[in-house]
């Protein structure tokens, strides 16, 4: 459960409670849910590597406190990781999650349709490392003027 902001007496718009007083505290969250079996697998897999584990976090949560600023997750801002696997997203606003989204089309997927491009285009056969090195050298999520 990730809290988005806090009520207290009617009075909205509080980021952070501890301290304050009041009769009644409400919250707005943002709730996520994994199966208890899923995340016993990832803890046992990680022990086994003899790692310690202090939390299992949200996926785009993680990568969002490694790439945005504080600044950013506050005013607002739209994370998208594309995973081999699958793409996860995440809308930011006001210091945390308020939408987030697991998608199971990624990379391989990508990979996948440029092969099957070339192939129908171009009569060309191109292996999984060539379409993998197409997809890094030449696509762009940014507009470029070279139409």
């Amino acid at each position: 459960m990730l809290p988005k902001d806090f009520v207290i007496d009617g009075q909205d718009g509080i980021a952070e409670p501890i301290g304050m007083s009041g009769i009644r505290l409400e919250a707005d969250v943002h709730i996520v849910t994994i199966s208890r079996t899923a995340e016993e697998n990832i803890v046992k897999s990680l022990d086994h590597c003899d790692l310690d584990i202090q939390e299992v976090v949200l996926e785009p949560l993680a990568s969002s406190m490694s790439v945005l600023s504080q600044d950013e997750k506050e005013l607002g801002a739209c994370l998208i990781d594309i995973g081999g696997g699958t793409t996860e997203i995440a809308v930011m606003s006001l210091g945390g999650v308020v939408y987030s989204r697991s998608l199971r089309i990624a990379g391989d997927s990508m990979d996948q349709a440029l092969t099957d491009y070339m192939r129908k285009e171009y009569n060309l056969m191109i292996g999984d490392s060539t379409a993998e090195k197409i997809k890094k050298e030449i696509g762009t999520a940014i507009p470029t003027n070279n139409n």
